[in-house]
């Protein structure tokens, strides 16, 4: 349900003109799911925000409420990864060691449920002893027609969405949208 998720305005964020909302959902990590807006140049969304919202519902009440609180024909940005990003690139595992950490990732994708499970176990040197954590985390993988079709209910118009192929990148199966607020 939307009503667990946070949202607060911190005027002094970004300076006189804007404000910034935080939108974050229970174990997403803090910052993958905020969004920031300003009243003068629009919002963005990065690290793959809305693929932290696991639910269609959820993504229709981000995407409503960013429309909210953007000014008319105001700009918003965001990234996502869709599935081709989780079939091609959520599966194996691999790691990283220094003298003083062991990271392990292990991505895991299911295709029928669109959803991906990512699980971090790091162990980090303290003096003499080994400290352990474990953290995991899941993503959705939406098809374009949805997070469109999400956009286009909430009243975010006007919209571009960009392959990574077309700025440049090699992150197949990641994009990049561009829209407007169409309500006045």
């Amino acid at each position: 349900m939307i009503t667990e998720f946070v949202v607060g305005t911190e005027r002094s964020a970004v300076g006189d003109g804007g404000f910034r909302i935080v939108c974050e959902h229970p174990g997403a990590a803090t910052t993958a799911a905020s969004l920031v807006c300003t009243t003068d140049c629009g919002a963005d969304s990065r690290c793959d925000g809305i693929n932290h919202f696991l639910s269609v519902e959820d993504l229709h009440a981000v995407f409503s409420n960013v429309a909210d609180v953007l000014v008319p024909r105001g700009v918003f940005g965001l990234d996502a990864s869709i599935m081709e990003w989780f079939e091609t690139r959520w599966r194996g595992s691999f790691g990283i060691v220094t003298d003083d950490d062991v990271v392990v990732a292990q991505p895991q994708y299911d295709r029928d449920e669109q959803l991906g499970r990512f699980g971090i176990t790091a162990l980090t040197r303290e003096g003499p002893a080994w400290q352990r954590l474990d953290v995991s985390f899941a993503q959705r993988g939406y098809p374009l027609e949805v997070i469109h079709g999400a956009l286009a209910a909430a009243g975010l118009g006007s919209v571009d969405i960009y392959d990574a192929a077309d700025i440049g990148t090699d992150q197949q199966g990641r994009v990049f949208v561009v829209c407007r607020n169409a309500r006045d």
